[in-house]
C-alpha cells in the first residue's frame, strides 16, 4: 500500500470515527457540543482573544463565493491556494467544515452565484457544456477533497444550501425550479464526489435556511446525507424550534451549520447590538438538545466581535479542537 492509499484509508476511518462523535453529542454525550468558526482568520482571532482553536473550522472552496468570473474550473476553485492552511486543523484533530458557493455553470465565464434561471436540466444533461463545467467544477473540489484525504483528514462537506431561498441558482423558487431537479443535482454531486472520485473522507452535510418554510421534498435522501443543519441569522433560536425538530425527525447528527447573531439583510450590515455568546449555549441546551455543532459566520459574526467569547469557549460544555482530538 502506498503512503496515499495509507492516508486515505485512515481519513476514511477518521471520517467514520468522527460521524461517531457528531451522533454520540448529539445524543446527549456529556461531552457537549463542538465549537466552531468561518474562516481560518475567524480561527486565530479565536484563538487570541480566548486562548483555544475551535473544533470545527469552515472554509469556502469557491473564489469570491461564486460571484466572480474565472477563466477555468481551476481558478473558480483554488483548493491549492486554501489546503495548507486546514491541514494544521485537520491533523490536530479538528473537523473543517468545507462550503461551495458553486459559480453557475451554465455561464460560459462562470460566475452568478445568484442567478434566478440557470438550466438545472441543462447542468444534468450529459453532453451539455453546462454539464461540462458542472463535472470540471466537482473535480476540482474532489481533488481539494483527496489532497486532505492523502494526509489522513476527514471534511464535511455542505454543498447546494439554503436551496429553500432565492439567494443561489440552485435555489427552489427560481423559475423551473423543483425538489425533484434539486434532489437529482444533489445526488449527481455525491455521485461524482464519492463513487467517481472515490472520496470516501467526506461526510455530506445537508443545510435549509432556517428564516423561511422548510421543504421536506427536497431532502436527497438518507443514502447520501450523513449530518445535517440550518443556518440560522437572528439573535435568538427560538423561532426556528419547528425547523429543528423537523432536522432531529431525520435521525441524522444535527449542527447549527452557519449563525449570525443578528438580523441580516446581504444589501447592508446588521444593525443590532453585540451578542452575549454565552446565550447560544442555554438555548441550544434547552430548545435545541441534540445540535452536537455550531459554526459562527465571519466577518461582523464572529464570536470574537460579540461579548462573551472566552466565557462560551471556558464552558465545560463546549468541544475545542483540543478536546475533539480525544474524543
Amino acid at each position: 500500500m502506498t503512503g496515499d492509499e495509507k492516508g486515505l484509508t485512515r481519513a476514511r476511518e477518521a471520517a467514520i470515527r468522527m460521524l461517531g462523535v457528531l451522533r454520540g453529542l448529539g445524543e446527549g454525550n456529556p461531552a457537549g457540543v463542538i465549537a466552531g468558526v468561518h474562516t481560518p482568520e475567524g480561527a486565530r482571532e479565536l484563538r487570541e482573544q480566548t486562548g483555544r482553536w475551535p473544533g470545527l473550522l469552515g472554509i469556502e472552496y469557491c473564489r469570491d463565493y461564486g460571484c466572480s468570473p474565472s477563466s477555468s474550473s481551476a481558478e473558480a476553485v483554488p483548493w491549492r491556494e486554501l489546503n495548507p492552511g486546514l491541514v494544521e486543523h485537520g491533523e490536530a484533530g479538528g473537523l473543517i467544515r468545507v462550503l461551495t458557493h458553486f459559480p453557475n455553470p451554465c455561464r460560459p465565464e462562470l460566475g452568478g452565484l445568484r442567478d434566478p434561471d440557470a438550466d438545472v436540466d441543462a447542468v444534468l444533461t450529459p453532453g451539455t457544456p453546462a454539464r461540462d463545467r458542472w463535472l470540471a467544477l466537482l473535480d476540482e473540489v474532489a481533488g481539494g477533497f483527496r489532497d486532505l484525504g492523502r494526509r489522513g483528514i476527514p471534511v464535511m462537506y455542505g454543498p447546494l444550501h439554503e436551496m429553500n431561498c432565492g439567494g443561489f441558482w440552485w435555489g427552489l423558487d427560481h423559475k423551473g425550479a423543483s425538489p425533484g431537479r434539486y434532489r437529482a443535482l444533489y445526488r449527481d454531486l455525491v455521485g461524482r464526489i464519492r463513487g467517481h472520485h472515490g472520496c470516501a473522507n467526506v461526510l455530506m452535510l445537508w443545510v435549509p435556511l432556517a428564516m423561511t418554510s422548510l421543504v421536506p421534498e427536497a431532502f436527497p435522501g438518507d443514502d447520501c446525507v450523513d449530518v445535517v443543519g440550518l443556518d440560522v441569522y437572528d439573535p435568538s433560536l427560538a423561532p426556528y424550534v419547528d425547523h429543528y425538530r423537523a432536522l432531529a425527525d431525520l435521525g441524522k447528527p444535527v449542527i447549527l451549520s452557519e449563525f449570525g447573531p443578528a438580523k441580516w439583510d446581504i444589501t447592508e450590515p446588521p444593525k443590532d447590538p453585540p451578542y452575549d455568546c454565552p446565550v447560544l449555549l442555554k438555548e441550544l441546551r434547552a430548545i435545541w438538545p441534540r445540535t452536537a455543532a455550531f459554526m459562527f459566520w465571519g466577518g461582523c459574526f464572529l464570536p470574537t466581535r460579540q461579548r462573551g467569547a472566552k466565557a462560551m469557549m471556558d464552558d465545560p460544555g463546549v468541544v475545542d479542537r483540543e478536546r475533539l482530538a480525544r474524543l
